[in-house]
Formats: structure tokens, sequence, C-alpha cells
């Protein structure tokens, strides 16, 4: 709008009042100086989402005021009121309309328990929170809204649009159950207490959660419930999930780490150790070839070694290899694997037929020992008769490269 002089007047000059006691005549005003002004408020009234009322006088003002908050960063709003799933704002400059790319910040105070809260600014009216899944806006999840947070809220002329999604928070405990709900969940990262079996998971598609497991549990593999492995997964405590919202009802596993480091399925070396034996001997006490167990008393000891296990539930893979060769050439030789007990735990019996060739001896034994106290594990050979050399004959040592050795291989299973 441009200054409209007095008609007649220069293109600067001022109005003068009509004086009667001097005789001066007042300005003539033209019609642009009135009709240019009213226009240009009006203008102003209607830019800011108002229509014009001839009973308002305050209209200017908030035009001024909600034009003004649209064209700021950031308009803060204090600590919403109404509930979670319909905020209220009241900004200490109130608003008095929404215009696109304005930015309300607000302190929630109650976390949304459905996916499609509102806020309403000024009063100005209810608009959908919504947030972005990096291709359109979607519903939000129950939790999105957390109690204590800052929120910003930027509308886009429809909807307000969360900015700050969930933060990265630990939040409080949930409780297994059959359906566990982690829709409401406040924060990222949750530990489950308690040992009931889980058959399914609640969480809003898209949407993704980290569990730390307090107790050992079941979860159960299913068309709505995808585990990692295809199959159940039995739970220790400290074991890591991290499950999915995939579709509408569905969720996936999309991650999942053991506490002892182990792998979710098949097996891990977890302890090892091994015992040799490279002395020449010739073995005299015999070990009777019938139909017993071999005996911790017969037979000669070869090697001998303890070990302890690292876990209860591990397998315990024991090899034992050497060579011997009986000094008859026609006589068995036995050779025994003992734990302390009467009983030997597993045996072999070999024969080389002459005496100038001794035979490979080779025995395995796998065992779930089921503790973690240390046990002292020996093998033993002897001839049926005769004399079992081991390690070579007394001009065939091979300098003593031959060897007898016991090796302990213990293996986690996974589930």
């Amino acid at each position: 709008m441009k200054y409209n002089p007095p008609v007649g007047g220069g293109a600067s000059d001022p109005y003068i009042d009509v004086d009667p006691a001097t005789g001066t005549e007042g300005s003539p005003v033209p019609a642009a100086a009135i009709e240019a002004p009213q226009r240009e408020i009006v203008n102003v009234i209607t830019s800011a989402g108002l229509t014009p009322d001839d009973a308002d006088n305050t209209q200017l003002y908030q035009a001024i005021v909600a034009l003004a908050s649209a064209g700021a960063s950031i308009v803060w709003g204090g600590t919403a009121g109404g509930t979670g799933d319909a905020l209220t704002i009241t900004p200490a400059t109130a608003i008095s309309a929404y215009s696109a790319g304005m930015q309300v910040d607000v302190i929630i105070a109650a976390v949304n328990t459905v996916g499609n809260p509102t806020a309403n600014v000024s009063g100005v009216g209810n608009e959908t929170i919504k947030k972005s899944n990096g291709k359109e806006l979607v519903a939000l999840a129950p939790g999105d809204l957390v109690a204590g947070t800052v929120a910003s809220l930027k509308y886009d002329g429809t909807y307000f649009e969360l900015m700050n999604l969930r933060p990265y928070a630990h939040g409080a405990d949930v409780a297994s159950a059959a359906t566990l709900d982690l829709s409401a969940v406040a924060g990222d990262y949750v530990v489950v207490t308690g040992t009931t079996g889980i058959t399914a998971v609640t969480l809003a598609e898209g949407e993704e959660i980290t569990i730390k497991f307090a107790s050992g549990l079941t979860i159960t593999n299913g068309a709505n419930l995808i585990c990692l492995t295809g199959s159940d997964i039995a739970t220790a405590a400290g074991d890591i999930a991290v499950f999915r919202g995939e579709a509408a009802g569905v969720v996936r596993m999309v991650d999942y780490s053991r506490a002892s480091g182990l792998p979710i399925t098949g097996t891990a070396l977890i302890g090892y150790d091994s015992v040799t034996s490279t002395a020449f001997a010739a073995l005299t006490a015999t070990t009777p070839l019938d139909d017993t167990k071999p005996q911790i008393t017969e037979g000669t000891q070869i090697l001998s070694k303890p070990y302890a296990c690292k876990s209860t539930t591990s397998k315990l893979v024991i090899r034992v290899s050497g060579n011997a060769v009986n000094s008859t050439g026609s006589s068995e030789m036995i050779t025994a694997l003992h734990d302390g007990s009467a009983d030997a735990l597993a045996a072999i019996v070999t024969s080389n037929g002459d005496t100038t060739k001794p035979c490979a001896v080779s025995l395995t034994h796998e065992v779930i020992v089921g503790s973690k106290a240390s046990k002292t594990y020996s093998v033993r050979g002897g001839p049926a008769s005769g004399s079992m050399n081991i390690n070579g004959q007394s001009s065939e040592k091979l300098g003593g490269a031959q060897k007898w050795v016991m090796t302990f291989e213990e293996y986690e299973v996974g589930a």
C-alpha cells in the first residue's frame, strides 16, 4: 500500500484539519486513502484464515499473532492438557489457525494408548497426530507419546507429524504372557520377567523393540510369531531378542543372542584339553577278553587327566588314539576309558596278528556329564595274554615320535 496524499496535494503532502477560526479548509480526502487501508487490513485478516467480522475489533491482532506464530520455527506449548489420546495445547500466545509448516513443541503429560491421538492447539481444533515410516505417514503405536518428554509436532496442512519418535530408553519390566503385549512399552528396551511361554507378540507394523529375558521360557514359533530359527526357542536368563512388527498381527524375530555367547542352534566348542604320552611301555597286566566290562583294576594305566566341565548341559567328547602291538602276534589287546568308577566307560579290542605290525587304536566316547565338578579320566590297556607294547617296540620307537593322546572337547548344544 502506498501513501495517498490529499486531493490536489503533492506526493508526500500532509493532511491538515479544517480551522473555522482562521478560515482554513481541511484537506480533501481521496477515496483511495480510505479504501486502501481497509483492503490491506482485510487481506491480513483473511491470510490468517479468519473471516472479517464487523463485531470483532481484535481481528487484526489475532491475524498478526497467528501469522507470526506460523512463521516462527517453534511454538512452545508448555505441558499438554487433556489426555494422552486427546492433547490440548495452550501456548502463552494463542494461535488462531493452523498453517502448513508450523511446529508446536509440548511436554507430554500422559502416554498415548491409541494409534490416532489428536492435538488441539489454542482451541483451533483437533488434528490427528501421525508419524513417518520413511515413505508415508502412518498411525502411531501406543506409547509413542512418552510421558515426561517433549514432543515436536509439525503441521503439514492435514495432520500433525510427530518429528521425534520414541526415544532410546529402558522401559518398565513386562511380565511374560502367552500373548506378550509390547505395543504400549515406553522405550525400545525392556526386561521380560516370568516363565510363561510366549506364543504371540503384539507390536505395531514397523515397530522394533529389544527385550532381555530374566528367566527361562519357551518362545513358540508360528505363523504370527516367526522365530529366527524357524523353530521354538528355549530362552535362558540374560538372553536378548529383537522383535519387529512385520504386518497386521505378524511379528518377526530379527535377532537373538544368548547370554552364554553360544549359538541359538548347532554346537559350540566351549572347552578343550589334552594329555599325551610318548613313553614306550610293555604292558603285561592283562585285561580279560570276556563278556564283562573292563575294570579299573585291570590292565595298566597309559594316560590320566582331570577335566571339569564348564556347563552342566554340555556334551563332553573324549577321544583316545595310540598304537599297540602284541608280543605274541596272535592275542587281542583291550583299551578302556575310565572316569574313576569301577566299570569302564568305553572299550575297544584290537589285534595286530603279527608281531611286526602295530595297529592303530582309536576310541571315542560322548557323555553329558551334568556337573561342573572335576573328574579324572584315565586310559588303561592290557593284553588278553602276552605283552601289549605301546609307542613302538624295543627297537622301533621312531625316536619317541609315536604317542598316545587323550583329548577333551566340550560342546554346548544350541536349542
